[in-house]
């Protein structure tokens, strides 16, 4: 399913079709997205954040990402997006449209593991980007065992989270010109990785504790001793 830009709201519809006649688009400085990587308890949830900043100055007035996740290693195990997501990233201080958004609009992930959605600022004014990273998403992620798998059978599985290079990831300024992208976005520069931890392993005792374990027990050794 090829998503257009009415995934938007009804004013992004407006927006971006007085786009649709804009002609004498210019070049930018490009945008460099990097997926963080990330540590997700198995059969559990967890999350990576996506960082943008430009290489240069940009002006963002619309945003529309793509993301698709691929198990590595021959992992039996699974990754999906979750959906719903919770959005809240759009209450961080550092997202890309802190304070002016219209909220973010996605659609359910097609397959689980593609994942499609979209902002905008509610002015239209854009926001300037340099080189200090903000948060584009907040990916969420769902972790499923395999047939008979257990924790600690799934631990150290990972899988990769790329923007996918298609129609359905651009960006456009406050002109509804497109900003470009750099490559590095969609190459390993770009990718995280997501790696399954395993339950978590009872602690050996510290010698403190130890210790003290040995000294209450001296009486009911004491105890026993006398009965015997």
């Amino acid at each position: 399913m090829k998503y257009t830009r009415p995934f938007f709201s009804s004013l992004g519809i407006l927006l971006l079709s007085v786009c649709a006649l804009t002609s004498g688009r210019t070049a930018h400085a490009d945008l460099i997205i990097d997926v963080q990587d990330a540590v997700i308890t198995a059969g559990g949830t967890g999350f990576a954040d996506v960082l943008i900043r430009s290489d240069g100055v940009d002006n963002v007035d619309l945003a529309q990402y793509s993301f698709q996740i691929t198990a590595l290693g021959g992992a039996t195990s699974s990754l999906t997006f979750s959906a719903p997501f919770d959005f809240s990233e759009q209450t961080f201080a550092n997202y890309l449209f802190a304070g002016d958004n219209l909220g973010i609009l996605d659609t359910p992930p097609n397959n689980a593991t593609v994942y499609t959605a979209g902002d905008l600022t509610a002015s239209a004014l854009g926001v300037n980007l340099g080189g200090a990273n903000r948060v584009l998403a907040r990916l969420d992620f769902q972790h499923t065992l395999g047939f008979g798998q257990t924790p600690a059978m799934a631990a150290g599985e990972q899988f990769l989270i790329s923007l996918l290079n298609t129609g359905d990831t651009f960006f456009e300024d406050n002109a509804f010109n497109p900003v470009g992208i750099d490559a590095s976005s969609f190459g390993a520069a770009g990718q995280g990785i997501v790696t399954v931890a395993g339950p978590a392993v009872a602690g050996v005792p510290e010698p403190t504790s130890m210790l003290l374990f040995g000294i209450a027990a001296i009486p009911m050794l004491r105890r026993r001793r006398r009965r015997d």
